[in-house]
């Protein structure tokens, strides 16, 4: 079967499943006005709250952050609608105007430290969305049928039928133009796809570091690996990963012609990767200046090198 008509059963059913919830959030006005207790104000609620901050991909969004701390994933950034963005900073979080993204949801995490088990535990973390507004949906319908229709409680059971919407989404296997479904990577771990597995080595290299330095990170980790697409995240984390390790190791040409091969794919960057892109192009031309804070939780390089820079100045 082809990519393109796998994407076209995706959207298939993505289509059908919001159809759905549509139907059901209907028949549930219906419901709610039958008894005398329809308030229209509720309703605007809802739709605001579905443009701004969609509680549906909230709750997906906090069920990978949940897991992924009950398999010792230390999140870094979480989006949770079209806009907003909450992100981790040295000293605390933040929450910041993001712009429109192709994807309404997305998260990024790095393991607390090197952990037995990483593929199990980033597959948890992967289908933690999914389940957390499975049980959503579960409870609020619950809800829905055993209690009065009060406005406050009608609100967060109009997002039940979007949270098992939501959840079907992520379930179903499919490659789209902003990544892979979580069920896509899950079975891309099973399976061994080499994104995955380029996934894999990131997070393997990301562990060991929140505790030690690269000279714990053995080279295979990083340089033998799967070849996939350079547009993937994966792709950029491994390659500012090589360029890092290179320069602990004092090989600058090599890690120059990395940083230069990231460069070239500035179009796909992130505005953290252009951030350490820009930080490390500086060390090149003499003028670093380690930062607060570096991608995936490297700043004891950043000292070193920053140590580096001042004493030969």
């Amino acid at each position: 079967m082809s990519g393109r008509t796998k994407r076209t059963i995706y959207h298939t059913v993505v289509l059908t499943a919001w159809v759905a919830a549509l139907v059901a959030l209907a028949f549930m006005i219906v419901g709610w006005y039958a008894e005398r207790s329809y308030s229209p104000w509720v309703l605007f609620a809802v739709a605001l709250t579905f443009v701004l901050l969609p509680i549906h991909i909230f709750v997906h969004e906090l069920g990978h952050a949940l897991f992924g701390a009950a398999c010792g994933m230390r999140f870094f950034s979480v989006r949770a609608g079209l806009f907003f963005m909450l992100e981790r900073k040295a000293r605390g979080f933040r929450l910041r105007f993001a712009g429109v993204s192709e994807s309404a949801g997305e998260s990024m995490f790095c393991p607390k430290r090197a952990y037995p088990h990483l593929r199990e535990r980033f597959a948890a973390t992967a289908l933690g969305g999914a389940v957390c507004d499975l049980v959503y949906a579960a409870v609020f319908a619950a809800l829905y049928f055993a209690l009065p229709h009060a406005p406050a409680l009608f609100f967060f059971e109009a997002f039940a039928p979007f949270c098992l919407c939501e959840a079907v989404a992520a379930l179903f296997p499919a490659q789209l133009p902003a990544g892979k479904t979580d069920g896509a990577v899950v079975l891309g771990l099973g399976k061994g796809d080499p994104e995955e597995l380029v996934a894999l080595s990131v997070l393997t290299a990301q562990g060991i570091l929140c505790g030690k330095t690269f000279a714990a990170v053995p080279r295979e980790t990083l340089f033998s690996v799967p070849v996939v697409r350079e547009d993937l995240r994966a792709f950029h984390a491994l390659l500012l990963l090589r360029v890092q390790f290179l320069l602990f190791y004092g090989e600058e040409k090599e890690a120059e012609k990395q940083l230069a091969r990231l460069e070239g794919l500035f179009e796909y960057l992130t505005e953290e990767d252009l951030a350490c892109v820009r930080r490390y192009r500086g060390y090149f031309g003499g003028d670093f200046q380690a930062g607060e804070e570096t991608l995936f939780g490297v700043r004891a390089l950043e000292a070193q090198l920053s140590e580096k820079t001042k004493s030969s100045a």
